[in-house]
């Protein structure tokens, strides 16, 4: 749909292989703990792969592709299409910590926890992010022509990082 001129278009989208995005599509963990005495020490490491950004569906339009043409990579020398493939971002290992104390009181109990995640301030896991719907050509409406453009739209997507060291204090009293 054109919003500009009110007219409905049809066409193909080859998005075969593309993945669920935003999430690790792979996490291994491994959790140490010890508890004694009212005392309890955790520390958990966590490993995150195959993190797949959000594709833009308009890339893989067979008309966008044509477009391109063997040129600017939508189609191979066959006449084949060859959409971009979907953009991923980098895992990564994180640690997470987490220490604290039970005390019985007489009227309830009182317990005190520090966690600390991100412990090795591991900045470069991309949580999530999207590639941009914009082409990386302009046509010139008189030939019809394609030429590319300066920026690479294609392979700079959006990302988002996961934040650094963090921390929480949680004291709770039961009674």
């Amino acid at each position: 749909m054109n919003s500009t001129k009110s007219t409905y278009n049809k066409d193909v989208v080859y998005n075969k292989g593309m993945r669920e995005a935003s999430t690790p599509l792979s996490v291994y963990s491994a959790i140490l703990s010890y508890h004694k005495g009212g005392w309890f020490i955790d520390l958990s490491g966590n490993y995150y792969d195959r993190i797949y950004l959000s594709y833009a569906p308009s890339l893989s339009y067979g008309n966008t592709l044509r477009t391109m043409g063997t040129s600017l990579g939508g189609m191979d020398a066959d006449g084949n299409y060859t959409p971009y493939a979907q953009s991923e971002g980098h895992g990564g290992f994180m640690l997470d910590a987490s220490i604290g104390k039970s005390l019985y009181l007489r009227h309830g109990s009182l317990s005190i926890n520090l966690m600390i995640t991100n412990l090795l301030n591991n900045q470069k896991i991309v949580s999530g992010g999207y590639e941009q719907s914009r082409s990386n050509y302009t046509v010139n409406k008189t030939t019809g022509a394609a030429t590319t453009r300066a920026y690479d739209f294609y392979r700079n997507p959006k990302k988002y990082y996961v934040n650094g060291i963090n921390g929480m204090l949680n004291v709770a009293y039961k009674f």
